[in-house]
């Protein structure tokens, strides 16, 4: 009895075994996988080409039966370190994740109109890749999707895509010139991080949220325009881009992360507007050309350090009636000569609250 069931189990093992080499067969030196055998569709898989040059078929026949090419599956070219061009053909709909990283010659790439979707890494570490041309059917791309492309010199993010994942342009220190969709309505974090070339960006309408180190350390990054719907700016978002003169922030906004915008020493005024709430910990240190600040009615609290070293302060204005809770060093080095001025109903509030009373308070 014991030896039937085994029997039995082998059995079944050997043929879901077969049924499994059975979904994917090579023609030349592409490997491909069967992803829907009723509508005939096919990801490429693997490639054992070292070619510079490949082109990848609209439909591929095996044991008689023609395939529809439709993808490029997970690591499908990764690391095809002489690879210098390929051509997709009409009917991809998606690239898998890292299906095309470190393919450390490519300089180029086309998507076909038909793509949808862009998988994690599935660029990254291009280093060569200078140019990428994306279609509007493209819907989603992956974190990653474009990271340590050193080469890349611009990108128009599709109209369809809504959130920009994390990192996906992370350490494209090349890159000049981004477009970004109306309808966009998140940045996610380390989207842009140490793209040292990059002077502006115009950010859509409708977007609402910036993450953490979205735009750290983008040293060229002068001027940026927020737009009126955001209500969050992530820890660090714009850390170290020493080269932001000037920034205004809308009234929309609600909240500003931790170290926002440390270590922007071009930055020498800011107005917080009335909706924000809070100001995050570190969130202006270091910025030693920030002269005037005007903290909007609606801050109750100011973190730790948030204008530690800010040297050149020289005004704070303060609309509050009530007087924000002040964190650790928040106002560390700053010279306790700095007028605060506040409204005159609370001089007395602020003459006898913690911190503030040590600046010289003056009505506005």
């Amino acid at each position: 009895m014991i030896i039937r069931q085994t029997l039995v189990v082998l059995t079944a093992l050997l043929s879901a075994s077969a049924c499994a080499l059975a979904q994917t067969f090579s023609v030349g030196n592409l490997t491909y996988s069967v992803t829907d055998k009723t509508a005939g569709e096919v990801d490429v898989s693997s490639c054992e080409s070292y070619e510079s040059e490949i082109d990848v078929p609209a439909t591929v026949s095996h044991g008689g039966i023609s395939y529809k090419v439709t993808g490029i599956g997970i690591t499908a070219f990764s690391v095809k370190s002489s690879l210098r061009r390929i051509g997709l053909p009409e009917g991809i709909r998606h690239i898998g994740e890292e299906a095309f990283a470190y393919c450390s010659q490519l300089t180029s790439m086309s998507l076909p109109a038909s793509v949808e979707s862009i998988g994690s890494k599935a660029f990254s570490g291009c280093l060569m890749l200078s140019r990428v041309s994306m279609g509007n059917g493209v819907r989603s791309i992956g974190s990653g999707a474009f990271m340590d492309c050193r080469s890349l010199l611009s990108a128009a993010v599709p109209a369809g895509v809504r959130i920009i994942e994390a990192a996906t342009f992370g350490g494209c220190s090349s890159l000049r010139e981004v477009s970004l969709p109306e309808g966009l309505a998140i940045i996610d974090d380390l989207a842009f991080r140490e793209c040292g070339s990059l002077s502006s960006i115009s950010l859509p309408g409708s977007l609402t949220y910036i993450g953490d180190e979205a735009f750290a350390s983008c040293g060229s990054l002068a001027r940026i325009s927020l737009p009126a719907r955001l209500m969050s700016i992530g820890d660090k978002a714009f850390s170290g881009c020493v080269s932001l003169s000037s920034i205004v922030l809308p009234d929309s906004l609600i909240s500003i992360g931790d170290g926002a915008f440390e270590k922007c020493r071009s930055i020498s005024s800011i107005t917080m507007p009335s909706g924000t709430t809070s100001i995050g910990s570190e969130a202006f240190k270091y910025c030693m050309n920030l002269g005037n600040v005007v903290i909007g009615e609606g801050v109750t609290s100011i973190g730790d350090r948030a204008f530690r070293v800010c040297t050149s302060l020289r005004q704070i204005m303060v609309g509050a009636t009530e007087p924000p809770a002040v964190g650790a060093d928040a106002f560390f080095g700053v010279s306790r000569r700095t007028a605060v001025l506040v409204p005159s109903a609370s001089l007395d509030a602020y003459r006898q609250a913690a911190v503030w009373r040590e600046f010289n308070i003056r009505p506005m």
